[in-house]
């Protein structure tokens, strides 16, 4: 009661010593924090006063400090704020639902460090909310074949279609199968693997190869698309000269118009066939779109 009326009373001829006896102790709030085997997250509270400590859930309290029940309530405000649920059979607090989990890992967590005395298992610590990393993407051309190695994605890349589906429909998260989280919001990384998959006719499943093959024609969109995305990558000299060849501005001048046409073509008419052989050198098939003649 007096943490409610103190404010409002005044005492006389009390001395202090006599009212110290009766106020209580400062509270002290530790939280224990911990996963279950259904990946639910687990709160073992205790109240301390002093050197004396209890978990408020139980039904029989016995201390010889006075409690602050309104500080005490405070605290246990928070654990409901954040969707914790009482498990009176084990007496302790649960968060079962993925949505308040991540909310929890991701926002409220801080608030209770700075609140109570916060102490997580390893197992714990284990889920942190991750966010996925591709690292350096190998590229390579190699007996006529483009090759995309996904290798170094700190993810598992089972799950990836399930990750780019739930990235597609535009989740805050995803749970991992060891049930911790990813982050999926403003993700280059993942951004990177929706236009990969989108421009190269790609089905989510076969990102799950930790190595893709794709047609030797697909080299300059890849190209395009990395120097567009911020992502680390690792092309190789067969990959470049593909690319190079392909580049306008370096039409191999090598390439020579018959003879017989040499002098019927414009230049900018010859550039257009110089670049039709060097597809066709590739085996690609090619489309001149313009009003040029050809």
């Amino acid at each position: 009661i007096m943490p409610r009326v103190g404010n409002c009373i005044r005492l006389k001829d009390i001395e202090e010593k006599e009212i110290e006896e009766y106020k209580p102790k400062n509270l002290g709030v530790k939280v224990y924090l911990d996963f279950d085997q259904n990946d639910y997250i687990i709160a073992d509270v205790k109240f301390c006063y002093g050197d004396e400590e209890f978990n408020p859930l139980e039904k029989a309290i016995n201390i010889q400090n006075s409690r602050n029940m309104l500080k005490e309530n405070k605290a246990l405000n928070v654990l409901r704020k954040t969707g914790f649920m009482v498990d009176m059979q084990n007496l302790r607090f649960i968060l079962p639902e993925d949505d308040k989990i991540y909310n929890f890992l991701a926002n409220d967590i801080e608030t209770y460090m700075q609140k109570f005395e916060v102490l997580a298992t390893e197992e714990f610590r284990s889920k942190e909310i991750k966010r996925p990393k591709l690292g350096t993407i190998g590229v390579k051309v190699e007996n006529n074949l483009l090759s995309i190695d996904l290798k170094k994605i700190n993810i598992d890349v089972q799950e990836l279609k399930d990750i780019m589906q739930k990235y597609q429909l535009k989740k805050k998260y995803y749970r991992l199968k060891d049930g911790s989280f990813l982050n999926l919001e403003e993700n280059p990384d993942l951004e990177f693997l929706d236009k990969l998959a989108k421009g190269m006719d790609l089905d989510y499943d076969d990102l799950e190869k930790e190595t893709i093959k794709l047609p030797i024609n697909r080299s300059l969109y890849l190209n395009e698309l990395l120097k567009k995305e911020q992502v680390n990558v690792s092309k190789n000299g067969e990959f470049q000269k593909v690319v190079n060849d392909l580049e306008q501005d370096n039409i191999n001048e090598e390439i020579k118009v018959p003879e017989e046409m040499e002098n019927t073509l414009r230049d900018y008419q010859k550039t257009g066939f110089k670049w039709l052989k060097v597809l066709d050198s590739y085996h690609f098939g090619g489309i001149l779109a313009d009003d040029m003649g050809l």
